[in-house]
């Protein structure tokens, strides 16, 4: 009975590490596909605009949300400067989170799990 609780614990880690691995690749691809949008603004002599702004974060997240229910994750974009106040942290946990990343550059990713009574846990 030990081998078989200890057998569910192993896989049950391995299954814990491939969802880490799957969050961080979608993550990034995510991230590049924003980057990749981002800079056909670059060379834009007049200023961005909504119309222009949207050429950039509608794909990005119409992908985040597919990514989220592709993997059952709640997927959602935040910055501390932003345009659409659907980006602001949403709570002190999420403020922290961009506190941190302010504060240490050098940090490229955070994973953070939900919880007992989280509904869900942060990766950026």
């Amino acid at each position: 009975m030990l081998l078989s609780a200890a057998a569910q614990t192993a896989l049950a880690e391995q299954s814990a590490q491939a969802g880490l691995a799957r969050a961080v690749i979608e993550m990034e691809a995510l991230d590049q596909k924003r980057v990749s949008l981002a800079s056909t603004l670059e060379d834009r002599s007049e200023d961005p605009t909504m119309e222009t702004m949207k050429e950039v974060c509608k794909p990005v997240a119409m992908r985040a949300r597919a990514i989220g229910k592709e993997n059952g994750w709640q997927v959602r974009q935040m910055a501390s400067k932003y345009r659409n106040p659907n980006h602001a942290p949403a709570g002190p946990q999420e403020k922290q989170v961009i506190d941190l990343l302010e504060l240490h550059p050098e940090i490229t990713g955070l994973w953070e799990p939900a919880g007992a009574g989280q509904s869900a846990g942060v990766n950026d």
